[in-house]
């Protein structure tokens, strides 16, 4: 276990342990996994039944306040399991572990088409009721915008940064890739209009919980960026990770207007472009790699075959 931890994170880890120690003073530890590659929060898991969640910074700290608004209005409207929060001090956060693990499309899609079909129905079911929460609700729950929240003048400030930062480092086929793509939203500035609802934000393969032993979606975890937005961010991460034959099965059930479909596919699109704006800006190749695997393509077809 410790020999993947540097020196810095077995003290991180001490000091964690010894916070869940003076909660759970009885508590017989028999095992434990360290998740410190977090971007806002460090997780660890206690006996493969606990998830204690620590966040990293004041800003994390604030973001788990209003994440627990979310949670708390979403578990009213939605027949999805979602996590049910202990809240420590307001320091830190604990909840039962939801069985299951990531449903990463690799390991979907190994799955037979009936399963496949009904995660994607589960899916589309769980964002049909959460997107459909009376906005007076969530406003009087005081949940504000999502941090995935974009008016028209962000997607324009997007193009302007992609071109000045990195149109120098791509070849004449990409630039025009990123010119077509946003001529679409200049030459119909109502194309981004949307009317907010409350949305998960980013809904990564790493939250959605799949129970390989039951074949089934057994919960939605991590509210981090959920909050008030536009509904086509949630199926445009469908998209970008699961690609078009999925969504197609999620939307089947969650009954997508054609023009939230048309926002999904630009959101999903530009997505690339950010990680590249945040690699370029810091030096750092986190940014590049984070969502390396993630993209459908080739991959999944080879997985299927068992190659």
């Amino acid at each position: 276990m410790y020999r993947h931890l540097s020196t810095q994170n077995r003290e991180i880890e001490y000091a964690h342990i010894e916070q869940i120690r003076k909660i759970y003073p009885e508590l017989t530890i028999k095992e434990k996994h360290f998740y410190f590659d977090g971007f806002a929060n460090d997780i660890i898991i206690i006996n493969d039944r606990t998830v204690f969640r620590f966040p990293k910074y004041h800003w994390a700290l604030e973001e788990m306040f209003h994440e627990a608004s979310c949670l708390k209005v979403a578990q009213l409207h939605t027949s999805m399991r979602l996590p049910a929060w202990n809240n420590h001090h307001d320091s830190f956060i604990s909840y039962q572990k939801i069985p299951g693990e990531a449903m990463h499309r690799w390991h979907l899609f190994k799955e037979d088409s009936q399963v496949i079909g009904k995660a994607a129905a589960d899916l589309g079911t769980f964002l049909h009721e959460l997107h459909h929460i009376p906005v007076k609700e969530c406003t009087a729950a005081d949940i504000h915008a999502s941090i995935s929240s974009h008016t028209y003048d962000d997607w324009l400030k997007l193009y302007d940064d992609v071109k000045l930062e990195l149109f120098p480092s791509m070849t004449s086929s990409v630039q025009d890739w990123v010119e077509t793509l946003f001529r679409t939203i200049i030459s119909d500035n109502t194309m981004m209009d949307y009317t907010p609802r409350l949305i998960t934000g980013e809904l990564q393969s790493n939250q959605i919980i799949f129970d390989y032993e039951r074949h089934a979606i057994s919960g939605i975890v991590d509210f981090r960026t959920a909050g008030l937005g536009d509904p086509a961010f949630d199926i445009a991460y469908i998209l970008n990770q699961y690609g078009e034959a999925f969504t197609e099965m999620v939307l089947d059930t969650y009954k997508g207007s054609k023009r939230l479909v048309q926002r999904a596919r630009f959101i999903a699109e530009t997505f690339a472009l950010g990680w590249a704006l945040g690699g370029m800006r810091t030096g750092n190749p986190y940014w590049y790699l984070m969502h390396m695997g993630n993209q459908p393509g080739y991959r999944s077809s080879y997985i299927r075959e068992g190659l």
